[in-house]
Order: structure tokens, then C-alpha cells, then sequence
């Protein structure tokens, strides 16, 4: 279950003009919803905070107990995950400025990831540096909005089909008549979400929490597991320069600053297949995950 849903809010695109039955009140539920999204962006929060983080628990079907995550932002654009499973676990870190990943999964080796292309990496993390908890999609129920305890509460819901259309196999299972359900909670004088729960509310009227979090602000962000920290904090780095069709008018070169001796991998766009170890582009360089231990060039020709 929680791979699907995780898969499902990474790869949402978030929709600024939901629409919805109108409630009574000032605004109806689609322009209150509207406003809600706007205001908890992270480019509009990080203007008021240093950082922003969401503490998640998920659930299996089931309703068993299944992961705890925390996902955080900070001004400088550089976000942070944790997973927590049962004999399990994982950390990643990534910045725009630099355009670089780097991560460890218990069990695993420490490994690092470098973007050529900005758009590459924004569209990878889109929802990492949209926002952290919002999942509005253009065909989203207003189901109720209540408020109780100086907290509004904003429900809405999407069907089976809309669910299965939009999201493909990170859709959880659903039967005819169910509907997915995300619960906002937030602070009705500033729209900004304190906590969000999402869940499965069945056709016969029961309801199976699928994940259930809260927003945090001007917090830490969470903690690097010590293997990780031994890989990265205190290692050498080396420069990496990528040359990308060389002698020809689209030639171009970056440089990154990698971390010496931990596995590397290079995302780039898919015409360019192969890494080569010359100018030419004839000695093919094979090893995805490579460990540079010295300042080294690698070579991409589209096509090839």
C-alpha cells in the first residue's frame, strides 16, 4: 500500500482551480480549497519560515501500522526525506541549487545522483518543492468543511474511476462506489494546514485510514543515519565534468562537486543512452553506480 500511495503524490500535478459544491459560509468549498492550495505552497510558506516539514504515519489496507515518514523543505530549497520501516529505513537529501541527490537505504550502500538538467530534477522532486502534503487533482469532491476548536476541517473525495485514471497502478484498490478521501486540517484565520489525513471511505460507509500526518514550521530537519554521515559529511569530493555532444554547436559542459569513493549515478535525458570515456564517444563507459576516486570527465552524444 505504501508504495502506491507514496508513488501517487510524487507524481501529482497540483491544481490550483478545484472546483466543488458550493458550501455556505464566505466562500465555497472549491474557493476555499483554491485558497488552502495557494497558501501552502512551499515557495509562499518559505517565505514566512525557514523550513517546513511533514511527520507522516501510513497504514496498510488493513489498517495495520505499515511506516513512519518525514518529508521537510528548507528556504534554500535542499529537502530531506526519512522512511522508518520495520527492519528497514531511509534517508535522502537533495538540492536544487546543486541539482544533486544523495540517499542511503539500510542494507544498502550510501549512493549519489547528479542532474544535468535542471528541468530533469524539478520534474523528479516536483512534488517535494511544490508542497509537501497537497494532493488536489481538477476532479475533487468538496464532501464537507466543518470547524471545530479554532480548526477547519476540508474534506474532499475522488472516485474510483478518477482515481484509477489519474493515478494508474499508484491508485489503491478500490471497488465501485468507493471514494479516496483527503482530510485537510488548518488554521482558519491563515488557511495554513496544521494536519492531513487521507483514506479510503468504502461504499458500505466504513473507513480505512491510509496515512494520517502533521505539518511542522521552523523545525530541524530530521536527522542523517550515521552511515550516511560517515559517507558524506566528513569525505573528500572530486569534480565529475559531464561533456554533452562534444564538437558539435550543442556542446556543453557541466561540473559537479561529488562525494569520492560512493556509488554515482548520472539522470540525463534518454537520448542519451551511453556514457563514453572520450571525446570521440568510442570507448563506451558501462558502469551505472560508479565510485570516482579522482576528479574524472565522462562523455554523451545524443543518439548514442
Amino acid at each position: 500500500m505504501k508504495k502506491r500511495i507514496l508513488s501517487l503524490l510524487l507524481a501529482l500535478p497540483l491544481a490550483l482551480d478545484a472546483c466543488g459544491a458550493a458550501n455556505e459560509g464566505e466562500l465555497n468549498g472549491g474557493e476555499l480549497l483554491s485558497k488552502v492550495t495557494q497558501t501552502n505552497m512551499n515557495n509562499a510558506l518559505l517565505e514566512k519560515y525557514d523550513s517546513v516539514s511533514y511527520d507522516c504515519n501510513w497504514y496498510n489496507e488493513d489498517g495495520s501500522w505499515e511506516m513512519h515518514s518525514v518529508d521537510a523543505i528548507t528556504k534554500d530549497k535542499i529537502f530531506y526525506r526519512t522512511d522508518e520501516i520495520v527492519g528497514e529505513g531511509l534517508y535522502e537529501e537533495g538540492s536544487l541549487a546543486e541539482q544533486t541527490m544523495s540517499a542511503y537505504t539500510s542494507g544498502t550502500a550510501p549512493y549519489q545522483w547528479v542532474f544535468p538538467e535542471r528541468d530533469d530534477f524539478i520534474s523528479t522532486y516536483q512534488s517535494k518543492l511544490e508542497s509537501l502534503v497537497l494532493m488536489v487533482v481538477p476532479e475533487e469532491k468538496i464532501e464537507s468543511v466543518t470547524e471545530e476548536d479554532s480548526i477547519t476541517t476540508l474534506v474532499t473525495s475522488i472516485t474510483k474511476e478518477v482515481s484509477e485514471a489519474q493515478f494508474g497502478d499508484a491508485s489503491p484498490e478500490m471497488r465501485n462506489g468507493d471514494r479516496l478521501c483527503t482530510e485537510y486540517r488548518f488554521d482558519p484565520e491563515t488557511l495554513e494546514i496544521q494536519g492531513m489525513k487521507m483514506f479510503l471511505w468504502r461504499e458500505d460507509g466504513t473507513k480505512t485510514v491510509l496515512s494520517e500526518g502533521k505539518m511542522f514550521y521552523n523545525v530541524a530537519p530530521p536527522k542523517a543515519p550515521q552511515t550516511y554521515k560517515d559517507a558524506f559529511d566528513s569525505a573528500e569530493t572530486v569534480t565529475l565534468t559531464l561533456v554533452f555532444d562534444p564538437d558539435t554547436d550543442s556542446e556543453r559542459t557541466q561540473t559537479f562537486e561529488v562525494t569520492k569513493g560512493v556509488a554515482t549515478g548520472v539522470s540525463r535525458p534518454e537520448e542519451y543512452i551511453s556514457m563514453f570515456a572520450d571525446w570521440e564517444c568510442t570507448q563506451a563507459y558501462a558502469q551505472e553506480g560508479f565510485m570516482p576516486e579522482e576528479d574524472m570527465t565522462l562523455y554523451f552524444v545524443a543518439g548514442k
